[in-house]
């Protein structure tokens, strides 16, 4: 097939969906506020709490003791963001 569509019309209709993309992950991320999950914890992340992840794969980030990393903790989500969560463990 030919592609007849020009490269600015293209880069604008992906600037669209990916702001359609970013605006539908905030909004997810930010409806599992007051949700509790089981959490994964893989290590710690940038800013030196413990970060782990859901079921789904998103990241949530949370103070903790490194010898839960490794485990399956139970997290009570405080915030959503962009990219990840913010959360509290409610049992160590």
């Amino acid at each position: 097939e030919v592609d007849n569509v020009p490269d600015e019309v293209k880069s604008e209709r992906l600037k669209i969906l990916q702001g359609l993309q970013r605006e539908i992950t905030l909004n997810y991320n930010v409806g599992s506020v007051g949700k509790v999950y089981n959490v994964l914890v893989e290590g710690f992340s940038k800013k030196g709490q413990l970060t782990g992840r859901l079921y789904d794969n998103r990241i949530v980030n949370f103070e903790g003791n490194e010898n839960l990393i490794g485990k399956f903790v139970k997290v009570k989500i405080k915030k959503g963001y962009q990219n990840s969560l913010i959360g509290e463990v409610l049992n160590e």
